[in-house]
C-alpha cells in the first residue's frame, strides 16, 4: 500500500489539463506564445468557479495581462471539448473503470439536467419557482458514464429534456460510446426510442406507474388473443403504417445524422402534437414499439431496475460534485452569452473529471497491489 503514493504526483497534471495537448493556439501558424500550464489552469479554475480572470489574478502570482492572454488564445469552447474527451478516453483505460459496468459487463450512460442559477442576465434563463425561487437560471444537461461525465450541454429551463437527448448522445466525441442510456421521466418523449436504436443504443429510461403504464400497451396481435394473460393489450401495433412512410422516417433520420438542421429543434417539431404528419405518427408507432418492450423487460427483469436506478444514483452523484465546485463563489454561473455559459460548463466539467480520473486512479493501483499481494 506503501506503493500508491510514488505513482499519484505523476498523474496531477491530469487535475485541470491532460498535458496541455488539447489546448491549442488560436492562430494555426506563427503564433508566439506557448500554452502554460499554471495560467491555464488558473483560467479554468476562474471559469469553473465564478470568480472570474480579474479576481484570480489578484489571489494568484500570475498577471492578470498573462492570464488573460492564455484566455484569449488557449481557451475556446472546441480546446476544452477535446481536452474533456481526451481525459475521459485516459479514464476508460483504467482497470477500474470497467469494473464499475452495470448490465453485463456493458456500459450504462444516464442522462439528467441540473438546475444552475447565472451571474449575469440571459436570454436563455428562466423562472422557475421550484429551483431558483424568483431568480432565473439554466440548465446543465449531462451523460454520465460509469461516473465520469461524457458530454454536456446548457439549455433553458423552460425547454424539455428529452427533446435534447439525442443531441447530448450523439455529439459525444469520446470514445466511450455506452450500450445503454438511461434517464428519468423528462428524458421520455415520442421519438427518442426510435431515435436512440437508430445510434445502437438501448433506452432504457425510468418508468413512474408502472402498473398504470402496463394497462396501455399495445400488440401486434389481435388484444383478444391475450384475453387470458395478467397483462391484457389496449390496443394493436400499426405495422402498416410504419411500412408507408418508412422513406419519410429515414428522411428524419438522414436530417438528425448530417446536423443539417439543429437537432434539437427537429426532434421537438416532431414530437409535437400540433397537426401531426403521416410520417410523424409513424414514428410515434415505431417509438411505441420499443416503449412497450422496455415497460415489459423492466416488469420482468429486477436487475434491469436496479441498473437504472444505479446509473441515474451515480447521475446525482456528479452533480453533487459539479454543485461543489460552482459553488465555491455562489453557485451562479458565468457568462453572459451562450457561448460563454458553455464554456463555464465545460470548465465545470473539466475539474470533475480530473478528480474523477484521480480516484479512479488511485482505486486501480490499489486493486492491483492487493490482487499482486493475494497471489
Amino acid at each position: 500500500m506503501k506503493s500508491v503514493p510514488k505513482h499519484t504526483p505523476k498523474f496531477t497534471k491530469f487535475l485541470f489539463v491532460q498535458q496541455c495537448h488539447g489546448f491549442t493556439h488560436i492562430k494555426p501558424h506563427y503564433a508566439k506564445s506557448k500554452a502554460d500550464e499554471a495560467a491555464l489552469s488558473a483560467v479554468i479554475t476562474a471559469l469553473a468557479t465564478g470568480y472570474g480572470i480579474s479576481y484570480m489574478a489578484d489571489i494568484c502570482d500570475i498577471s492578470y495581462t498573462h492570464l488573460l492572454n492564455m484566455y484569449k488564445n488557449f481557451i475556446r469552447l472546441e480546446t476544452l471539448k477535446t481536452t474533456n474527451a481526451t481525459l475521459v478516453d485516459k479514464l476508460a483505460e483504467l482497470p477500474m473503470f470497467k469494473r464499475w459496468n452495470l448490465l453485463d459487463d456493458e456500459l450504462l450512460a444516464s442522462i439528467d439536467g441540473q438546475k444552475m442559477f447565472i451571474r449575469r442576465p440571459h436570454w436563455m434563463a428562466r423562472h422557475s419557482s421550484k429551483y431558483f425561487g424568483q431568480k432565473r437560471g439554466v440548465v446543465s444537461l449531462s451523460l454520465i458514464g460509469n461516473n465520469a461525465c461524457l458530454n454536456t450541454k446548457v439549455t433553458s429551463p423552460n425547454d424539455y429534456e428529452g427533446h435534447h437527448l439525442f443531441d447530448v448522445f450523439f455529439n459525444n466525441i469520446t470514445h466511450v460510446k455506452p450500450d445503454f442510456l438511461c434517464g428519468d421521466t423528462h428524458s421520455i418523449n415520442h421519438v427518442n426510442f426510435a431515435l436512440m436504436h437508430l445510434l445502437g443504443c438501448s433506452f432504457i429510461p425510468h418508468i413512474k406507474n408502472i402498473r398504470e403504464q402496463a394497462t396501455l400497451i399495445s400488440s401486434f396481435g389481435d388484444p383478444i388473443l391475450y384475453k387470458d394473460y395478467l397483462i391484457v393489450p389496449k390496443d394493436q401495433f400499426r405495422e402498416k403504417l410504419i411500412e408507408e412512410s418508412w422513406p419519410q422516417i429515414q428522411h428524419i433520420y438522414a436530417s438528425l445524422l448530417t446536423k443539417k438542421t439543429t437537432q434539437s429543434a427537429l426532434i421537438r417539431k416532431v414530437s409535437s402534437y400540433a397537426r401531426p404528419s403521416k410520417a410523424q405518427r409513424a414514428l410515434w408507432e415505431y417509438n411505441k414499439i420499443l416503449h412497450d418492450k422496455h415497460l415489459l423487460n423492466v416488469i420482468n427483469d429486477p436487475n434491469l431496475r436496479q441498473g437504472i436506478r444505479t446509473g441515474l444514483n451515480r447521475g446525482e452523484g456528479y452533480h453533487q460534485l459539479t454543485g461543489k465546485i460552482a459553488s465555491i463563489n455562489g453557485n451562479k454561473l458565468r457568462g453572459t452569452t451562450e457561448l460563454e455559459l458553455a464554456m463555464s460548463n465545460e470548465c465545470i466539467r473539466l475539474i470533475a473529471n480530473c478528480i474523477i480520473f484521480y480516484n479512479t486512479y488511485i482505486l486501480s493501483v490499489t486493486v492491483k497491489l492487493v490482487v499482486a499481494f493475494l497471489i
